[in-house]
């Protein structure tokens, strides 16, 4: 069996967006406290380009399943590592994101996690250990489940 890797890029749109919402919001606060100053101009601007330098790791999603077992990851920087004898069962399907409480990197009530990305049509569901689950939204999540049951029968 060969290892199954993909990666996507995140919902660039919904990075933006966050982006600017968020540098916005902290800019107009400054300006009201601090009146137009110029300081008030280099702290909006340098909390902007802060929130963007730590928003560009989590620009992609990466999901992999090799001898090693699944690895779901954000940009490299959040990863969740499933040895293979550890897994239980695989499944795809729409993403409940009301189980998860939305998008990003959640965890779930029951133990469960999600790598998880606006606009994906589904997500492969990893199930590991004692009732946990890895909810991975993906642009073929029917593939990636087939990747992991292929490892898994082995």
């Amino acid at each position: 069996m060969k290892p199954y890797r993909v990666v996507h890029s995140a919902g660039w749109v919904f990075l933006i967006l966050m982006i600017g919402s968020g540098a916005l919001g902290i800019a107009v606060s400054v300006m009201i406290s601090y009146g137009a100053h110029p300081a008030a101009w280099a702290t909006a601007t340098g909390i902007g380009l802060l929130m963007l330098l730590l928003a560009i790791p989590f620009g992609s999603l990466r999901f992999s399943v090799d001898a090693d077992g699944v690895v779901a990851s954000w940009g490299g920087l959040i990863k969740k590592r499933i040895p293979l004898a550890d897994l239980t069962n695989v499944e795809h399907g729409k993403y409940k994101w009301l189980e998860y409480g939305g998008w990003g990197w959640r965890m779930n009530m029951r133990g469960g996690m999600a790598f998880s990305d606006l606009g994906m049509p589904g997500a492969v569901y990893v199930h590991y250990g004692e009732g946990r689950t890895l909810a991975v939204t993906l642009k073929d999540p029917a593939a990636a489940a087939d990747a992991v049951r292929d490892w898994m029968d082995g």
